[in-house]
């Protein structure tokens, strides 16, 4: 019998939101601390983050204009404003793909580079693992 691979973490819910700016002040009122998080390179994307004391967070993520080119633009349009996705948190996203793909999971595309420019010009960069 093969050993169960432990899930990877919770790193963060993806929340779609029309206005950001709009959404910022509704969870600010509701009493949570949101930071600014930045725009995403070469998209029209831009978020902000509600961080938990565990490290795991929401991500209000909202476009500047039409992004048909976006699966979650598209989301977004056609049910309107809430959770469009997760993230989890691997050592190595590489290794849990080919980990996937070796128990017959094939419809994974990744990895995938991923990143934001913060408010302060700092470059965060990741890579991402979808569904093909």
């Amino acid at each position: 019998m093969q050993a169960e691979t432990p899930l990877p973490p919770l790193d963060h819910l993806v929340i779609a939101v029309h206005d950001l700016d709009a959404a910022i002040d509704r969870h600010q009122n509701m009493g949570y601390q949101v930071v600014i998080g930045g725009h995403h390179p070469g998209r029209l994307s831009h978020n902000a983050l509600i961080i938990f004391q565990d490290g795991s967070y929401f991500e209000l993520i909202a476009w500047s204009a039409p992004a048909p080119q976006e699966h979650w633009w598209h989301i977004l349009q056609r049910q309107g404003e809430g959770l469009i996705d997760f993230a989890l948190l691997p050592n190595d996203t590489a290794q849990v793909i080919a980990a996937a793909q070796s128990r017959g999971l094939q419809a994974i595309a990744g990895p995938l580079d991923g990143g934001r420019t913060r408010p302060d010009g700092q470059e965060l960069k990741w890579t991402t693992a979808r569904p093909s």
